[in-house]
């Protein structure tokens, strides 16, 4: 995951969250890189 200045991840419980006013790129070996919207909720 690439962050961009301003931003930062909010873990709490299984979730991660996307805080700040912009987008993070996010890397996957084999697929081609791709954003993400802040407020975004990742659960593991």
């Amino acid at each position: 995951m690439g962050l961009r200045e301003g931003s930062w991840l909010r873990v709490k419980d299984n979730n991660v969250q996307l805080k700040g006013s912009h987008p993070a790129r996010i890397f996957e070996q084999g697929k081609d890189p791709y954003e993400i919207e802040a407020g975004t909720v990742i659960g593991f």
